[in-house]
């Protein structure tokens, strides 16, 4: 039996980690231009001062350290988000889920079933949130719809298969610099994908939040319990056995 939390303190986490990371890719878009700059420049037969070459390296170095704490972060932070708001659409009186809270996690990390389950599982959170469905509609979330999880997951797609062939293209082809520059040129278009699907996924993550806290506030309305307002904490009213 699951008991509905308040996610606003995690949403505002995630969405700021969220930030975060898309200001790491727009740098390391930045490094790519630069590093585009420095094989034109050696095409054309112009020295690179050394210094420059070093705080280039130094960057991207560093940038790829900070990108890679911030990232996981925000994986870890978004599996807890999907799990909590799993277990709330229930709570708040969703019946038929066909995800458990541990497999909606659980398949991002499965090949070939994360390139479609994840996108099913969160479509199915987003949908089962839904506040416009009757608050003693058990099913009626079914009806429900929205088009910013298909978005998200297409563009996420989209982005891993391009950084994949920057990757392949940069490991096994570059042998000269004007591959090299085409490489760099990937990995741009790839790091733009990954910005969108980034916004997109804030997009989802803010849907779901708003959702549950409105449909938790009509529930609470019906039940004649006052909305709640603060973090879910144990004990609360929102333990009244109605919302079992």
């Amino acid at each position: 039996m699951h008991q509905y939390r308040n996610t606003s303190i995690l949403m505002r986490f995630l969405i700021g980690f969220f930030v975060g990371l898309i200001a790491l890719y727009a740098m390391t878009i930045a490094i790519s231009a630069w590093d585009i700059g420095i094989y034109q420049r050696e095409l054309a037969g112009v020295e690179v001062p050394d210094n420059e070459l070093a705080i280039n390296y130094f960057l991207d170095g560093l940038v790829f350290l900070v990108f890679l704490g911030v990232y996981i972060t925000v994986v870890v932070l978004f599996c807890v988000f999907i799990n909590v708001t799993r277990k709330n659409a229930r709570a708040l009186g969703s019946e038929g889920m066909r995800f458990s809270p541990g497999w909606t996690v659980g398949y991002f990390f499965i090949p070939i079933i994360n390139l479609f389950r994840p996108y099913q599982a969160v479509t199915e959170i987003v949908k089962a949130s839904d506040p416009d469905v009757a608050v003693d509609s058990q099913y009626g979330w079914r009806e429900s719809s929205s088009a910013i999880t298909g978005w998200w997951w297409a563009t996420w797609l989209t982005a891993g298969v391009t950084r994949n062939f920057a990757n392949r293209f940069y490991a096994f082809r570059v042998d000269t610099l004007e591959k090299a520059i085409k490489a760099e040129v990937a990995s741009i278009g790839a790091q733009s994908l990954y910005i969108i699907a980034a916004i997109l996924a804030i997009c989802v993550v803010y849907t779901i939040h708003t959702r549950q806290t409105r449909k938790a506030a009509n529930r609470a309305q019906a039940l004649s319990i006052p909305p709640r307002t603060t973090p879910y904490l144990p004990g609360d009213i929102y333990n009244d056995p109605r919302w079992q």
